[in-house]
């Protein structure tokens, strides 16, 4: 769908179905959208004259480190990532096919910007203003000490009335009717064949496996000498704790290093200790930190999920992002079923969308009713009603404007009190 109609309809949600071509001229929308492709065309082209080009290697590696993409163990979680695209409305494959483009374009733009200073009497400038500190002196008057104020006329309440006709002002409140379909909501997912797990298990083999891992000690010296002599001292037979404590003069909480794998510590001292055999001290090592020596006290192989182990997860998570591929199927058929005038409810029955009223409620989940647990209770229905929106990607503005949510709704009007 072109990049203007995913707008128009983003817009027309918005302002109630109201906006046209034109009215998205007058706004400068169109002239917006315009410059942002010639922008991205001329990228293109300069990236493409200049061979640029991006390898599913590196595809991957973008992907497998967002952070947007991360656990809570810091390693990549497939779950995010389904959520992500669900958000956004797309597939997989159309995220690679998005980065294929957008990794060269970013490149380029860092490789022209990247050279650029900044002159100096600007730096100067911003400096002055972020740093500057000034002495003030303050005389407060106690409203309490203010007396013989008078009563206001009423041509003086009317007066004032006209000049804050903010403050008496109600919030605006809109009723509408959402429609949404989440993946869970789509029955009788077939099954994957074994041809397309096996193959998803060989390209996400990482995810299952487990690097090794090691139990290291460290004695941590401050000068070549005394390492050199912790060395000695080790070497005639003297217990690890003692000589760090008392010829290197290291704090005994600092002695033990945990259990790490081989990213999750400094490769100077990573490349010695992944290569020491079991309760063997190693030579000396300097890093900026001092002098080190080394000893593993535990290893732990890595390991790797097999198949059979990995095929439940791999199935589930196949199965949500078919359904998900579905979904963005149907949202852009419901897209063109609304704009060709078919009503939510008629859309929502074709397609089994659930559908859900609020009334009279303003940004907040706030109704008008001074009611304040009754307005706490709708508020928290909102919210799970926005978190359930969320996870079936039915925001109302969803960059890229792919599968926009169905909502319809009545406009309502702010009120002066």
């Amino acid at each position: 769908m072109p990049p203007s109609r995913h707008l128009l309809q983003r817009l027309r949600a918005q302002f109630g179905g109201n906006i046209d071509q034109q009215q998205m001229k007058q706004l400068g929308i169109v002239d917006t959208v315009l410059g942002q492709l010639i922008d991205k065309s001329l990228l293109d082209q300069e990236a493409q004259r200049l061979g640029l080009t991006t390898s599913d290697a590196v595809i991957r590696s973008t992907i497998y480190e967002n952070p947007a993409f991360r656990g809570p163990d810091g390693r990549f979680d497939r779950q995010r990532l389904d959520e992500a695209l669900l958000m956004s409305h797309l597939s997989e494959d159309q995220l690679v096919a998005q980065l294929r483009q957008d990794i060269p374009r970013t490149d380029l733009v860092q490789a022209i910007t990247s050279g650029v200073s900044v002159p100096r009497p600007v730096v100067d400038a911003l400096y002055r203003y972020r740093n500057e500190k000034r002495l003030a002196d303050i005389v407060a008057f106690p409203a309490a000490s203010v007396t013989n104020v008078g009563q206001p006329s009423d041509a003086d309440l009317q007066k004032f009335y006209d000049d804050h006709k903010d403050l008496f002002r109600a919030p605006e409140y809109r009723s509408f009717t959402l429609a949404s379909l989440a993946p869970a909501d789509m029955k009788d997912a077939a099954p994957i064949a074994d041809d397309r797990l096996r193959q998803e298990y060989e390209q996400r083999k990482d995810e299952f496996g487990t690097p090794e891992q090691r139990e290291i000690q460290q004695i941590l010296s401050p000068t070549e000498d005394k390492a050199k002599e912790a060395e000695a001292a080790l070497k005639a037979g003297k217990d690890w704790k003692e000589v760090a404590t008392t010829i290197a003069k290291q704090d005994p909480d600092t002695i033990d290093l945990g259990l790490l794998n081989a990213k999750e510590i400094p490769h100077e001292l990573g490349d010695v200790a992944f290569q020491l055999p079991l309760n063997q001290p190693s030579q000396p090592i300097k890093t900026p930190l001092g002098w080190h020596i080394l000893r593993v006290v535990k290893i732990e192989p890595a390991t790797t999920q097999s198949f059979e182990q990995a095929k439940p997860k791999l199935e589930a998570e196949m199965k949500t992002q078919d359904a998900v591929n579905k979904l963005d199927k149907i949202g852009n058929e419901a897209d063109d079923a609304l704009a060709g005038g078919a009503s939510l409810a008629d859309v929502a029955k074709k397609y089994g969308m659930k559908l859900a009223t609020v009334a009279d409620a303003d940004e907040g989940g706030q109704d008008d009713k001074p009611d304040f647990v009754g307005a706490n209770q709708r508020a928290q229905r909102l919210r799970r009603m926005q978190h359930s929106v969320a996870q079936c990607a039915a925001r109302a503005m969803v960059a890229g404007g792919r599968g926009s949510p169905r909502v319809r709704g009545r406009r309502g009007s702010a009120r002066d009190g």
